[in-house]
């Protein structure tokens, strides 16, 4: 993700709690905005209000203190800053695990409405959105041709049967 956003970005910094992890990103995705920095998303080595833009995704669900992460996400955010995260349902990920048992990493899953309530006990403005996986075709046009076409589904969306929820 860190790699993703220098692209764009003036400057990006990815944050992991696994030293090698963060070795990895350093030696694989180094580019002259990026550095990576092994921190606890729960006690983050920033300033104040020092981040336009922070992501978490499916990170929130691996701690046992996820408070924490969005208290530290709230003070490191400028004003007008976004954080942009992302957690399966507990519900769906629940049934498609059915068989091979609770994931081991996971301290704590999510209903719609908690994730919900959770971030709006935090945060200002909270936007929610359902992610679900789908099979797809990408059709391209070959010769220069500037063609571009989004389908939505145009059904009422049903947080009880999203594979994950994103707020921003």
């Amino acid at each position: 993700g860190t790699a993703e956003l220098a692209h764009s970005a003036a400057q990006v910094i990815g944050v992991d709690v696994a030293s090698e992890a963060v070795s990895y990103a350093a030696a694989q995705y180094a580019r002259f905005n990026t550095r990576f920095v092994q921190a606890s998303g729960t006690a983050l080595p920033f300033p104040d209000a020092s981040f336009d833009l922070i992501t978490a995704f499916e990170v929130i669900e691996h701690l046992t203190d996820w408070q924490n992460l969005l208290q530290e996400v709230r003070r490191l955010l400028r004003p007008a800053g976004q954080f942009i995260v992302s957690t399966p349902n507990k519900l769906y990920y629940a049934e498609t695990r059915e068989k091979a048992g609770p994931n081991p990493f996971h301290t704590h899953e999510f209903t719609f409405e908690e994730f919900n309530q959770a971030l709006q006990d935090v945060f200002p403005s909270v936007s929610m959105f359902l992610q679900n996986h789908s099979d797809a075709m990408v059709f391209q046009p070959v010769g220069g041709q500037q063609v571009a076409e989004t389908k939505l589904d145009t059904g009422q969306p049903k947080p009880e049967e999203a594979h994950f929820f994103m707020a921003v």
